[in-house]
């Protein structure tokens, strides 16, 4: 069996398939450390990551240039305790997500 920090380098490592239209997968939810991603495209694409709360307000927004499928990781262990939407923009296309953030 794999130590967990070498099967987060086997998960990083592995590339994803790729996908005719934008699809996105977030988990845990709820997340209380790391909002852990996989985000599939058609080839390579700039992907824009962006979280809001519910009021509104951009959290956090993370810029991925040129990139194919691949997985992601964000720190939320920060975030207040609460709904957040997460929404991913590519190709033209937009998914969003919501997400509970839980302080254990």
């Amino acid at each position: 069996e794999l130590s967990p920090l070498r099967k987060k380098l086997v998960e990083c490592s592995t590339r994803l398939p790729e996908s005719e239209n934008l699809q996105v997968e977030i988990s845990p939810n709820p997340a209380t450390e790391n909002l852990l991603g996989k985000i599939f495209v058609k080839g390579a694409t700039n992907v824009d990551i962006a979280i809001f709360d519910l009021y509104g307000n951009e959290i956090d927004r993370r810029v991925f240039e040129n990139k194919r499928s691949f997985n992601f990781t964000i720190p939320i262990h920060n975030y207040p305790e609460g709904l957040y939407i997460v929404n991913v923009i590519a190709q033209g296309q937009v998914i969003s997500k919501r997400i509970l953030v839980s302080n254990k």
